[in-house]
C-alpha cells in the first residue's frame, strides 16, 4: 500500500541533509496518499535555467536506493527501489514522491510503458504489469528461462521485448504466457531499447550490441569492454555506455557500422541513456556526479554537479524538457535529481501540437483484420499518442469499414489491427487489393488533438 508517513533516514549526515532541504523548499503535496520527498535547490515545477541552458534544479531525497527510472503514461516519473520494503516510487513533475509496496513483485528491474498503457517491469522470474492508477494491483507473469531482472522496452511490433541471461524475449502484453525466447550463445544481457524498426540489446558478457528484428534475427556489433546502457535516437542511431573499456567510453552506433566511440575516463558512465527533447543523448557520470550531453555527431558537454554524496546511475527523459536521474549513495538512501531547460531543435518547450504517422502505403489483411502500421514521433513532448484509426471506403459515398483504438509511446510504432466487415474482406480477397482512406484521430497527454488522413491499399497476402 502507499506509505503515508515521511520516513526518517538512519545516518546522521542523511538527517542533516534532509533538514537543510526542508529549510530550502516548500514541500509539494503528492497526488493521493503517500510520503513526500523534499527538494534541494530550486523546488516546484521544472524550468530552471534560461531557455536553451539546461540546469540541475532539483534533488529530491528518497527513503531507499533508486534504480531504473522511466516516464509513465500519466505524466509522472516512476522509479524502482531497493533496500526497503517499498518497491516503486512515483515522482510528480514538482518532485513529490509516493511509495508503493508491491508485495510479491519485489526486485524490479527496468521499467517501460506497454501497448496497454500500463507500466511493465522485469523481475527475476519474468515480468510484472503495474497499473499507474493502482500500482499495488500488480500482476506478475513467470517467464521460463528468466534468471535476473534486466532490460525491457516496447518493440516496433507492439510486443514487449525483455532480456535476461542469454535470452531475449518477445512477450505479447495481452498474453505474456505466449512469449517467444531467442537464445544468444554467451550473452549476458543488460539494457534493451527499441526504435521504430529494431530492438537493441546490450550484451555485457560478450562486449556486443545486438540489433534485433521483430522476427528474432539479429545483427551483432562487437564493441569490446562490458557495455551497460543504451538509448535510441533518430535515424536508426543509438548511444551505448561502456564503463568496462580502458579508458571508459560511450559509443554512437548505427546498423552494420563501426561504433564512433568517445572517451569518458574515470567517470563510470551510467547504466542507462536518455534521449532528450533537445534531440541529444544524456548520460550520468557516476564518479564525477555530472551529466553529459552527447550530440548525434559525438560532441560532449558536461553539466553538473549533483551535491555529494549523490551519484547518478540511471537517467530518463521526462515531460517539459527535463531529464530525471536516479542518484545513489551506496549503503544509504538515495535521491531523484532533475535537470530542466531542454528545448526542442526548433526552440521552446511548450507542447502545442501532436501528430501521428501512417507508415507505408499498404496494409495486409489477415484473419479478417487490416494490419496498419502507426508511429508516434520521438519529437512528441507529451506522449503517449492515443486515439482511433478509422478505415473508410474511397469513391462515391464514404463508408466506414472498421475502426480500432490505439495508444503508442513517443518514439515508438505499433501495428493496429482493424477488424473489417465480411463484405470488405471478400472484396480484398477477390481483387487482391482495395484502396481505402485511413483517418487517424490522435491526442496527447497535453490535450493537443489532430486528424491525419492517408490513402492506403488493403492487400491480400500472396
Amino acid at each position: 500500500m502507499p506509505r503515508s508517513q515521511l520516513r526518517s533516514v538512519p545516518a546522521v549526515r542523511r538527517l542533516a541533509a534532509l533538514v537543510v532541504a526542508l529549510a530550502l523548499v516548500v514541500l509539494a503535496p503528492a497526488a493521493g496518499v503517500g510520503a513526500v520527498g523534499a527538494g534541494h535547490g530550486k523546488a516546484g515545477p521544472p524550468g530552471g535555467g534560461r531557455a536553451g541552458t539546461p540546469a540541475i534544479d532539483g534533488t529530491f531525497p528518497l527513503t531507499a536506493q533508486p534504480e531504473q527510472i522511466t516516464a509513465g503514461p500519466d505524466g509522472n516519473m516512476w522509479v524502482s527501489l531497493s533496500g526497503t520494503t517499498d518497491d516503486l516510487a512515483k515522482v510528480t513533475p514538482a518532485g513529490a514522491i509516493t511509495y508503493y509496496d508491491l508485495g510479491g513483485a519485489s526486485g524490479l528491474g527496468a521499467l517501460t510503458v506497454g501497448p496497454d498503457g500500463n507500466l511493465w517491469a522485469t523481475i527475476s522470474t519474468g515480468v510484472v504489469k503495474i497499473p499507474p492508477a493502482n500500482p499495488t494491483n500488480e500482476t506478475s507473469f513467470p517467464i521460463g528461462g528468466f534468471i535476473d531482472a534486466r532490460g525491457i522496452d516496447l518493440g516496433p511490433d507492439g510486443n514487449l521485448w525483455a532480456a535476461s541471461g542469454d535470452k531475449v524475449y518477445r512477450i505479447p502484453a495481452a498474453n505474456p504466457a505466449g512469449f517467444t525466447a531467442f537464445t544468444v550463445a554467451g550473452m549476458g544481457a543488460r539494457e534493451v531499447a527499441a526504435d521504430a524498426t529494431r530492438i537493441w540489446v546490450v550484451d555485457n558478457a560478450g562486449g556486443r550490441i545486438l540489433a534485433f528484428l521483430p522476427d528474432g534475427t539479429f545483427t551483432p556489433h562487437p564493441v569490446g569492454g562490458t557495455p551497460q546502457g543504451i538509448g535510441t535516437g533518430l535515424a536508426g542511431q543509438v548511444l551505448y555506455t561502456n564503463p568496462g573499456t580502458n579508458p571508459q567510453t560511450i559509443g554512437l552506433l548505427t546498423l552494420g557500422a563501426a561504433a564512433n566511440t568517445k572517451p569518458l575516463p574515470n567517470t563510470d558512465p551510467s547504466f542507462s541513456v536518455a534521449f532528450g527533447l533537445d534531440a541529444n543523448y544524456w548520460v550520468g557520470l557516476f564518479l564525477t556526479r555530472e551529466l553529459a550531453r552527447v550530440t548525434p555527431e559525438g560532441g560532449v558537454t558536461k553539466f553538473g554537479t549533483f551535491a555529494a554524496p549523490y551519484l547518478p546511475r540511471y537517467v530518463a527523459a521526462g515531460p517539459g524538457g527535463t531529464i530525471w536521474v536516479s542518484l545513489q549513495d551506496p549503503g544509504n538512501p538515495g535521491a531523484i535529481g532533475r535537470l530542466s531547460g531542454l528545448t526542442a531543435p526548433g526552440g521552446g518547450t511548450a507542447d502545442t501540437a501532436v501528430t501521428i504517422q501512417v507508415k507505408g502505403k499498404r496494409a495486409a489483411v489477415r484473419s479478417g483484420r487490416a494490419n496498419v502500421r502507426l508511429g508516434c514521433p520521438k519529437t512528441e513532448l507529451s506522449g503517449p499518442c492515443t486515439g482511433k484509426l478509422v478505415l473508410k471506403s474511397r469513391g462515391g459515398k464514404s463508408k466506414k469499414l472498421g475502426s480500432k483504438k490505439f495508444e503508442i509511446k513517443a518514439g515508438k510504432g505499433t501495428t493496429v489491427k482493424v477488424r473489417l466487415d465480411a463484405a470488405t474482406v471478400r472484396r480484398v480477397r477477390s481483387a487482391g487489393a482495395l484502396k481505402v482512406l485511413a483517418v487517424v484521430k490522435v491526442q496527447d497527454a497535453a490535450g493537443n488533438k489532430a486528424t491525419v488522413r492517408k490513402k492506403i491499399s488493403l492487400v491480400w497476402p500472396s
